[in-house]
């Protein structure tokens, strides 16, 4: 049996980060219920307040994306509206204030969410914004290319197994079983 492929969260964390040049990026994959995750990947954290905390679909800005399926973003994460703030604390902790949410989105399905911050009084900017998009997309991409080449590749040896003549070892057996029954 093939495994499927796996989205590397920590490097496509660190890809946003080079690609934006924000002070911090962060995310984590969807669990298998796919109603929260944790997040475990950081580039820039100065402090462990967001180390493992666990977003739910509609809560904060994470949340919110997931629960959009696109990106959000917001000036001053503090004072936002539109957005709960069950994770102010741990927002305040790191000192962000500029905060855009991006999920990572596979076959119809939300597999994790990418973070950026600015701890400065500037607002992330639309080139910010879209360059992050640019390299989540990337992402994406390419992994749903290697989905769909493990996909052909198990349907490839599915149908070998169901016609063995396909293989030399399988033409073989055929014939034997064909001067058998002569």
């Amino acid at each position: 049996m093939v495994s499927p492929p796996v989205l590397s969260v920590e490097r496509l964390v660190r890809q946003v980060r080079r690609a934006t040049q924000v002070d911090i990026a962060f995310g984590g994959a969807l669990g298998t219920g796919a109603g929260s995750f944790a997040i475990d990947q950081l580039s820039g954290a100065r402090t462990g307040a967001l180390q493992n905390l666990l977003i739910r679909a509609g809560l904060g800005l994470g949340g919110k994306a997931m629960l959009l399926g696109h990106p959000v973003s917001v000036a001053d994460y503090r004072r936002a509206d539109g957005i709960t703030h069950q994770y102010d604390r741990a927002v305040a902790a790191e000192g962000m204030r500029s905060v855009f949410a991006i999920p990572v989105a596979v076959a119809g399905g939300t597999r994790a969410v990418i973070y950026g911050a600015l701890r400065g009084p500037l607002p992330v900017g639309g080139r910010t914004l879209d360059a992050a998009v640019r390299a989540v997309g990337a992402a994406t991409r390419e992994l749903e290319i290697a989905q769909e080449v493990e996909r052909r590749v198990a349907q490839h040896l599915a149908g070998r197994r169901g016609y063995p003549e396909n293989d030399q070892a399988g033409r073989l057996a055929q014939r034997l079983r064909d001067a058998q029954a002569e």
